[in-house]
């Protein structure tokens, strides 16, 4: 998310396509969406759910698009019925996860890991 307020959504899946090429095809890859921010509060600019949406959008075909990448999606935990971040799940300023929101993510990557086990 902090690469949202100096690139543009085309730089940053780019960037995120490079680094997975560097990865052996061997390796798994998870990689989380961009978690979404409680406008209201989030000060970060160009930082939106509208974008981030988009953002995760191209970061998920491209992992659909690489035999070793998995998509790791755990926004509908996240978010109310507005799309925005909870306030239980983060600290205060509409972006940082709190510790209940780092239960989340934590406990789904767990799962995540757990299935590429099998």
């Amino acid at each position: 998310i902090n690469d949202m307020s100096r690139r543009s959504n085309s730089d940053i899946v780019e960037n995120i396509d490079k680094i997975i090429r560097l990865v052996p095809k061997t390796t798994r890859i998870i990689i989380n969406n961009v978690f979404p921010v409680d406008e209201n509060l989030c000060r970060l600019p160009r930082a939106n759910n509208a974008r981030i949406a988009d953002l995760n959008h191209r970061i998920e075909k491209l992992c659909r698009l690489t035999d070793n990448c998995s998509f790791l999606d755990i926004q509908s935990q996240l978010v109310t019925k507005s799309g925005m971040l909870k306030r239980e799940y983060h600290i205060g300023d509409g972006l940082h996860l709190s510790s209940r929101g780092y239960t989340i993510w934590i406990n789904a990557l767990r799962k995540s890991l757990h299935e590429f086990r099998k």
